[in-house]
């Protein structure tokens, strides 16, 4: 019996002097964050305001330059304008939406595109539907067609780095952000 308590009650103090060590060496190893970008747009609608498409540089450059059309968005915050590019096909239900927001683009398309040409700078604005519901929007870029503002259509999107965290996005200070970049 001694031979068996021995080896037992030595493995048992190996054990108890292994799990009470101070373990500072085992720090949690945080995933390097990517670097958020902004870029600003007029939202459209019954109380016009400003918002932000939000993402990673690739994944917003991606998205406006497959923007020939209308791109989806999705709005990611309560408080403020903000949202993210959408991925795949919308959902089914939204084709009455669809169908408002194209009468809506169709009849100020000549206005923006005033302001554009004006401005030689890209109008982006954002519809959603009203009338049908919410949850669908959809970010559309008009460029000028002036002959003289062809340099200034060539220049790309300003990025913006978005330096807050989803937990940010219904604070005031993003709030502050979105002011500050679409004036």
């Amino acid at each position: 019996m001694k031979n068996f308590i021995k080896p037992l009650g030595l493995i048992a103090l190996v054990l108890v002097a292994l799990f009470s060590c101070d373990k500072k060496d085992s720090v949690p190893v945080e995933e390097p964050k990517e670097q958020m970008y902004a870029v600003n747009f007029q939202l459209e609608g019954a109380a016009s305001s400003k918002g932000v498409l939000v993402g990673t540089k690739p994944e917003l450059e991606k998205a406006l330059k497959q923007s020939d059309g209308p791109l989806v968005v999705k709005k990611v915050s309560k408080n403020n304008n903000i949202f993210e590019p959408v991925v795949g096909t919308t959902n089914p239900s939204f084709d009455q939406c669809w169908a408002e927001i194209h009468n809506y683009y169709e009849a100020h398309y000549a206005e923006w595109l005033q302001t554009a040409n004006q401005n030689c700078k890209k109008v982006m604005i954002c519809l959603t539907c009203p009338e049908a519901g919410e949850g669908l929007f959809v970010l559309y870029e008009i460029k000028p067609t002036a002959p003289k503002c062809l340099e200034a259509v060539l220049a790309d999107v300003v990025f913006s780095p978005f330096n807050f965290g989803k937990g940010q996005y219904e604070s005031g200070e993003v709030g502050k952000f979105i002011d500050s970049k679409t004036r």
